[in-house]
Parts: C-alpha cells; structure tokens; sequence
C-alpha cells in the first residue's frame, strides 16, 4: 500500500510539473483519497471543471446520512446540467462502500431519466472500481478511458 501511495504520489508530482497551470498538485492533495481524486481528474482532463463536494454533504448524498468508516473525497462538476463525477473512497468494508456508491449512481440516473436525460447513458455507464481498501467513482464523457484510468490506479483489477 505504502509503494502505491508512493508511486501516485511520484507520477502526480510529475505530470503537476509537466503540466500548465490547471493541474492540481500533491502538495493541494493532503489525503489519499485526495491525490488519487487528483490523478484521475489530470488523466481525464476534468481538473477545470470539477469542485470539491463538502464532506458533510457526501455523507448525506452518497453514504444517506450513516456514520461510515471511510476517507473519501468527491467531485462534481462545476456545470449543473453535468452529472460528471469523480469519488474515491478508502475503507476497510469496502464491500459497504461499493453498496452505497452503486445507490448513489442508479438514483442518479433516475432523477435524471426526466430532467437532464443527455447525462443518463453517462451515469448508465458511470465506473465504480474497487480493490481490498479502496472505492472509486468516475462518471464522465471518457468512459473507456475511465475504465483504464481506474484498473491502472487500483493495479489492473
């Protein structure tokens, strides 16, 4: 775990530098969650358009409201009609995680099927990836790259 902390660190502080302004640092990411949020939003070119969501609202909008055992960190896009996602939760009942994750993405694609039905295929094929200990959420235009962009991050699972 220590060496895979270690290697997004490394690749993160390296793509920073290779990048333009927009890239988010590891020194701007202060927990796990926070600098592989950070890397998959460099990979997928969503660093611009994404805000990070206060923790007391992920815990009503995607854990319901229950006192959960995670460290997570959740993006949403800046523009509204955008269902545009990127969550990565650490824990250790991942499995629980993963439950409240698969809610949060069917609920939303229900409100949207009426109100914004262009974000329903994108959250249809929203990306939810685990491994032992930790749970991402990637919902964007990208899907394939999505998909890559989390099995390399959680180690080809």
């Amino acid at each position: 775990m220590v060496k895979k902390i270690l290697g997004l660190l490394l690749v993160l502080t390296l793509t920073a530098c290779s990048s333009g302004d927009s890239q988010m640092t590891a020194a701007e990411a202060k927990s796990e969650s926070e600098v592989i949020a950070a890397q998959i939003m460099n990979e997928l070119s969503l660093t611009s358009s994404m805000e990070q969501v206060k923790d007391r609202i992920v815990k009503g909008l995607i854990f319901e409201g229950q006192d959960v055992n995670a460290e997570g960190t959740l993006y949403f896009s800046t523009d509204k009609d955008s269902a545009d996602a990127v969550g990565v939760f650490v824990s250790d009942d991942i499995e629980s995680i993963v439950e409240y994750l698969e809610s949060y993405v069917e609920d939303a694609r229900e409100t949207n099927r009426s109100s914004n039905p262009t974000q329903v295929f994108k959250l249809a094929n929203a990306v939810i990836a685990y491994d032992d200990d930790t749970a991402v959420l990637i919902v964007c235009d990208e899907i394939e790259k999505a998909r890559k962009c989390a099995e390399n991050l959680l180690g080809g699972e």
